[in-house]
């Protein structure tokens, strides 16, 4: 994961929901106000699953 200029760059590879899930609450814990996230993925990837957990960490 690579900084430059700010910008940095992960792939996760989750085998179950459930790892999904600590993963969106784990990086949701870290965020700071003006944090920009960008998923990417095919239908069914995980990406409503990890920004459900990442935003009740943020409520």
């Amino acid at each position: 994961m690579p900084a430059q200029d700010g910008i940095c760059s992960l792939e996760v590879i989750s085998q179950r929901a459930s790892q999904t899930q600590r993963l969106g609450a784990a990086l949701g814990a870290l965020l700071q106000p003006g944090d920009l996230i960008l998923l990417d993925g095919q239908l069914g990837a995980g990406k409503t699953t990890f920004t459900q957990a990442w935003l009740e960490v943020c409520r």
